[in-house]
């Protein structure tokens, strides 16, 4: 039986193809906007862009790195774009790939996603809007399906390389376009990618750290650059969460590497040495961002900065106190519905129905959003059942990165498993301080390194044995 590796792969168009036609449609689309101006230009531009859609279904390599790039840009019609791509990713993956098997789709967390799955159907009973909840369970498909799609695609160590520099390229490409942002516009912002730049530079960071601590010679010199622009941008993004979140990640890496400093070859006095260097050198990062831009500084110690919580106006002083507007009306909508929840992906749209607060701080703080903290968005939307569930896949994700992280132990392919190891650990982190892991580009980029976290797995066993 042919293995996925094996299997033939289609890519028909030829790269001058999608020249040609990206440059008639170019031309269309101007006609059209001429012709037809009361029209929304999105709309004329899916218009023409669809022939080369189609073509591109034929090319799976196009398709999946267009999913890449699809989550560093932010865009929402409905879904975000990286969802809407993620579709062509799984038609792109059916047309392509001949003989697929059920051993294709089997993996070690099938079994606890399935599990989870089935969790989140009670939840049903309680929903508002089915159809809605419905169209938002795609997420979870598309997960799973990514996952495994991304388990089968990447086969060897060269394309995993090529998966985390390019990663990196674009986080990199995202963080310069935020210092230029930083300098004309005096307000704080998150360059093209959008709010989620926060915790992608996060992941950068912790990438780059792992790759400057066991490089060496020019190699760590470009890993200590990046480092540096990667951890300014994170101060720059004056986000407390993400800071937090990368801290704790950073932290919990040294704990690793001093406790298994043998396996590493890495003595611990020298750990200790280039753990104080690192530190040293990011605080000297701190003081010298933080005077160019001291709204950073204002920002950090926003919460102890002031004795009240609401100004003059009845507005919220601080993020930290319109999210605990949030999470007082989720806690609502929990001791509502306990067992089973008021619905899967449900909460933004229905906590009108277990506000308690005035009107205009409902309206302005809670309205419409979720419930920005991953285990409370999942019990309050699915009950303890789903909350179960979750956790079970949670737990089958982290045994499977143990893993990944016990199993490393050859040099070359050493930095690879701790990037992808230590980014779902980042995730995971996170998790206690968002829940932009259950949906959009966040969800995709958790299947995404789950999917490389097997496909480690299923390659470092096939050299096991």
């Amino acid at each position: 039986m042919d293995t996925f590796a094996d299997q033939k792969i289609i890519n028909l168009p030829n790269i001058k193809y999608f020249g040609i036609f990206l440059f008639v449609n170019l031309i269309i689309f101007s006609v059209l906007q001429t012709i037809i101006p009361v029209v929304d230009n999105i709309f004329i531009l899916l218009i023409c862009m669809l022939p080369l859609i189609i073509i591109s279904l034929f090319n799976f390599n196009i398709i999946y790195n267009s999913l890449i790039i699809s989550l560093f840009i932010n865009f929402h019609f409905g879904y975000t774009i990286g969802i809407w791509v993620s579709m062509f990713v799984i038609i792109s993956y059916f047309l392509t790939h001949r003989n697929i098997t059920f051993e294709d789709y089997d993996s070690e967390i099938r079994i606890p996603f399935l599990i989870y799955l089935i969790s989140i159907i009670p939840s049903f009973i309680n929903v508002q809007r089915p159809f809605s909840s419905i169209l938002m369970l795609y997420h979870l498909v598309a997960f799973f399906l990514i996952i495994i799609i991304t388990k089968n695609y990447f086969t060897d160590e060269n394309s995993i390389k090529k998966f985390i520099y390019t990663y990196l390229i674009l986080v990199l490409a995202n963080t310069l376009y935020l210092f230029y942002q930083t300098i004309l516009v005096d307000k704080r912002t998150f360059g093209f990618t959008g709010i989620m730049y926060v915790d992608y530079v996060g992941i950068a960071v912790i990438i780059t750290l792992i790759n400057l601590i066991f490089k060496s010679g020019v190699k760590k010199i470009i890993w200590g650059i990046l480092f540096s622009i990667f951890t300014i941008g994170l101060i720059v993004t004056q986000t407390r969460s993400s800071w937090l979140v990368t801290a704790t990640t950073t932290l919990l890496f040294g704990i690793y590497l001093f406790i298994n400093s043998a396996k590493f070859n890495i003595s611990k006095f020298k750990l200790i040495i280039s753990a104080s260097v690192i530190l040293i050198f990011i605080s000297i990062l701190i003081f010298q961002t933080t005077s160019l831009n001291p709204k950073i500084a204002e920002r950090a110690v926003e919460y102890t900065s002031s004795n009240t919580n609401f100004d003059k106006g009845g507005l919220a002083v601080n993020s930290l106190v319109s999210r605990m507007l949030i999470w007082t009306t989720a806690v609502n909508a929990f001791i509502a519905h306990p067992f089973v929840g008021i619905g899967v992906y449900a909460f933004p749209y229905t906590s009108y129905l277990y506000n308690k607060l005035p009107k205009y701080l409902f309206d302005e703080y809670v309205n419409g959003l979720s419930a920005h903290l991953t285990f409370l968005a999942v019990a309050v939307e699915t009950g303890i059942i789903g909350l179960i569930g979750f956790l079970i896949f949670l737990f089958s994700v982290f045994k499977n990165n143990y893993q990944l992280l016990k199993i490393s132990t050859l040099k070359e392919i050493k930095t690879h498993n701790l990037s992808i190891a230590w980014s779902l650990i980042y995730i995971i982190v996170s998790m206690f301080v968002t829940d932009a892991w259950l949906w959009g580009q966040g969800i995709l980029l958790f299947g995404i390194f789950i999917g490389l976290m097997l496909s480690k797995l299923k390659f470092l066993k096939s050299v096991s044995f």
